[in-house]
């Protein structure tokens, strides 16, 4: 009996180990495009890609429950739905190679992460989108790839792609929040 409990063992912590082995991998699949610099792969882990700033807007958004209570949260309230949905249209699904920077945290057991994503091809994801014109450098973060990023925004905008076009073009998509009385 002592022999089965002491195999059994071995064998929960030899999944365990492929488990954790397998969450740790750099190779993934994105899940969901949740903003121009920001996807979920199919691990759990949300990916920032580094050097891109964010297209969504965030504010403090006050509802008023049934009870009677107000119930305050800082959400989402508009994102450039045109770029998330052409940048969606490319990744979601597709195997990606998250490459991590010594500039960022080398936490990369956590769930939230900072990661340039490398496609199944070798292709910088951020290069792509910054050289389609679907989102901007973030000039708070310093990484290596910076001059290569902001030589591919300026191509974008001289060509006047994604965002760089007149900006009545661009579909914002806003939340309608309902005033609290």
């Amino acid at each position: 009996m002592k022999g089965n409990i002491g195999v059994i063992l071995i064998l929960l912590l030899t999944v365990l180990l492929l488990w954790f082995v397998g969450y740790l991998s750099r190779h993934d699949r994105v899940e969901q495009v949740e903003d121009v610099n920001t996807v979920v792969l199919r691990k759990g882990r949300t990916v920032h890609i580094i050097g891109l700033a964010p297209s969504a807007v965030r504010a403090e958004v006050t509802t008023m429950l049934s009870d009677s209570t107000v119930e305050t949260e800082n959400r989402i309230v508009s994102y450039d739905t045109t770029s998330v949905n052409r940048i969606r249209d490319r990744v979601l699904g597709q195997p990606v190679i998250l490459d991590f920077s010594r500039a960022f945290s080398p936490d990369t057991a956590s769930p939230d992460l900072h990661a340039y994503l490398s496609m199944e091809d070798g292709s910088d994801l951020g290069a792509w989108i910054l050289s389609q014109g679907l989102a901007k450098i973030n000039p708070e973060q310093q990484h290596p790839r910076e001059v290569d990023y902001a030589s591919f925004q300026a191509e974008a905008k001289l060509n006047h792609l994604g965002i760089w076009v007149q900006p009545d073009t661009v579909a914002v998509q806003e939340e309608e929040v309902a005033p609290v009385e």
